[in-house]
């Protein structure tokens, strides 16, 4: 975990390089003789302060992921509210935890179940091969997605149980009309007017009466998971 927050900062030594040549710029104006006197100097001292302040404050929460984190939860969150709000789709169960990995969401559509992985992506990739974290991205919500039909197996036998990986944020490349990777599609982070577009493009498995099953049987193992966390702690 060190050497990936260690990556992070790394790949935005531009932005880290802006902030310090701005910090430099605004203490050099200390040592500038100016027609205001004292009182233009300690304005530029408490600017400066109250920016060393806050670059110190940013920095910190980058090296211990805690801005990462709640940056990522936000836009698990976003994505959740727009699927539910999406014309068509049956339902959304949220934050499912399984022994080595959470699901963020399970979409239970016409066309059959999504198991969706919400990334936030911050350093900028030219395409999707140069995305950092790719690979553990796919990984995860490959588990996820086993785990999910398994556990659907006996209430929805037949319905297709499909990976699907939502990137978000300024370093994601131009996906076009998404891709796919090793059995799992990726896609932008969409409205929920885009979400009912690209969910009806697909051939219905089931319908609604019989998709409510598995969502009982979703809700009931995420209720018996958490309280079975919290009986641990």
């Amino acid at each position: 975990m060190r050497e990936r927050r260690a990556a992070v900062l790394r790949r935005r030594w531009r932005d880290l390089l802006t902030l310090a040549g701005l910090f430099l710029v605004i203490c050099a104006c200390l040592v500038l003789p100016t027609s205001a006197g004292v009182q233009w100097q300690g304005f530029v001292v408490g600017m400066c302060a109250g920016l060393l302040v806050a670059g110190f404050a940013v920095l910190l929460t980058l090296l211990d992921g805690s801005l990462l984190r709640r940056i990522g939860r936000s836009v698990e969150a976003d994505v959740g509210d727009e699927l539910r709000r999406a014309r068509g789709v049956f339902g959304v169960v949220s934050s499912l935890m399984f022994e080595n990995t959470d699901v963020d969401h399970v979409v239970l559509a016409p066309a059959g179940v999504w198991v969706v992985e919400v990334k936030w992506a911050m350093t900028p990739s030219s395409d999707l091969e140069h995305l950092w974290g790719l690979q553990g991205h796919l990984w995860q919500v490959q588990e996820a997605t086993r785990k999910v039909r398994g556990l659907l197996r006996q209430v929805a036998p037949g319905v297709p149980v499909r990976a699907l990986l939502v990137l978000s944020g300024p370093g994601v490349p131009d996906l076009a009309d998404g891709e796919a990777r090793d059995g799992v599609e990726i896609v932008h982070a969409m409205t929920h007017r885009d979400w009912a577009r690209w969910s009806s493009d697909r051939e219905a498995s089931w319908d609604l009466a019989a998709a409510r099953p598995a969502a009982q049987a979703l809700v009931r193992f995420r209720d018996a998971r958490v309280a079975h966390e919290l009986a641990r702690r």
